[in-house]
């Protein structure tokens, strides 16, 4: 196995100013920390639980300050993007966070025994789904699916919990069908699809799918 390192890196450093690799560094030293921090005090299951809990409480502040920012309605034209800015500044980016703490708003559902907590935190769930469908994300979408059925074979087959898989089918179907927004169903048929997309998002697709060749070339590649 040989490899030129100079086309290597070529390949993947184009020509950019100095200052353009300097601030990307910079992001390193801000990484670096709370990775050290997380290991040293998440060392149990209690504190663990505790991060997980201080993450699923933040990003229920997110969503309920951008939901009322944009007065719990959101277009195809105008979607949903965190009042924060930044990384929840893109739909696409806001859905993906979203995603990955719906399971623990799951988790924290069934662990609880009191049911005034038990229904503060469905109602949590539900705000979750409802800004990621609000989001207009594909990928959200697809991603929820995922991480749902992996939620629901984990707490709902395997913990027995058959009721709690009736009640997700229905809440979901209400979530998308009767409070989905206009176009929504459209937009995610277009994942299959491309011809449907009323949003003549058809670009995206085309990008994506090339992006998703160049890609596979460039593994097999190096």
């Amino acid at each position: 196995f040989h490899l030129d390192a100079s086309k290597f890196f070529r390949f993947h450093l184009p020509k950019q100013p100095w200052r353009h690799y300097v601030q990307h560094f910079a992001v390193l030293p801000k990484v670096v920390p709370f990775i050290l921090l997380i290991a040293t005090v998440a060392n149990n299951a209690r504190r663990l639980r505790g991060l997980v809990f201080v993450q699923a409480v933040s990003a229920v502040m997110v969503v309920m300050v951008t939901l009322a920012r944009y007065d719990f309605h959101a277009t195809e034209q105008s979607r949903l993007t965190g009042v924060l800015g930044n990384f929840y500044g893109n739909p696409n980016s806001l859905a993906f966070t979203l995603v990955l703490v719906v399971p623990f708003c799951i988790m924290f559902l069934l662990s609880s025994r009191n049911i005034l907590v038990k229904l503060i935190w469905t109602a949590v769930t539900l705000t979750m789904g409802f800004a990621i469908v609000m989001t207009y994300s594909r990928g959200g979408f697809l991603a929820l699916l995922v991480s749902g059925a992996v939620a629901l074979w984990e707490f709902g087959w395997r913990g027995k919990r058959l009721g709690l898989i009736i009640m997700t089918g229905v809440l979901a179907t209400c979530l998308i069908v009767v409070a989905g927004p206009a176009g929504y169903s459209k937009r995610i048929a277009s994942i299959i699809n491309p011809s449907v997309d009323v949003a003549g998002d058809k670009g995206s697709w085309q990008a994506r799918k090339e992006l998703l060749a160049r890609s596979l070339e460039v593994t097999a590649q190096h």
